[in-house]
């Protein structure tokens, strides 16, 4: 899920899920200053980016540092796998017992629009079929940066196939 929907309806259905063990990875776009971090706490994955953690948080997010700080703010009032994407500096994984720091793909870049949609779809997908978060992470960073090597958002992004022999 993301924030493009009313609060109430993300809560609630946060909720259900949870009655349900229905796993909810929750992408905070557009950032809301408003979202009750208690009421997504049992989401399985909580997927920022830089702002959106910045706005959230109300810490600063410039540094890798401060990013793992305000990550682990997260951490601490329940939600206990946070996600960073930072763009060109990979994404980061933040748990209580863990911290993994997953560098991007280096590509030619031409526009950046919709890599933080394609980089969550990406995870998604992989996540499902192989419970492993961070070789999930690392194929949806790659994916993320080959959506920005032509311009505009889906148009962008690849089908599975033209992924997979590019990402070999």
């Amino acid at each position: 899920m993301q924030l493009e929907i009313n609060l109430e309806t993300v809560y609630y259905t946060i909720e259900l899920c949870a009655q349900h063990y229905v796993p909810v990875l929750l992408n905070p776009a557009p950032a809301d200053s408003k979202l009750d971090t208690q009421r997504i706490a049992s989401v399985d994955f909580f997927v920022p980016n830089e702002s959106e953690l910045e706005t959230l948080t109300c810490m600063p997010t410039s540094t890798v540092e401060e990013v793992q700080k305000a990550a682990r703010s997260l951490n601490a009032r329940g939600i206990s796998k946070v996600i960073v994407t930072l763009g060109d500096k990979g994404c980061l994984l933040i748990t209580e017992s863990t911290e993994k720091l997953v560098p991007a793909r280096k590509v030619k870049s031409i526009d950046t629009t919709g890599a933080g949609d394609a980089f969550i779809g990406c995870f998604a997908t992989y996540f499902l079929e192989t419970r492993d978060v961070v070789k999930a992470m690392e194929i949806a960073n790659a994916y993320a940066a080959f959506s920005t090597m032509k311009p505009g958002t889906q148009k962008s992004f690849m089908n599975r196939k033209e992924f997979e022999v590019t990402f070999r």
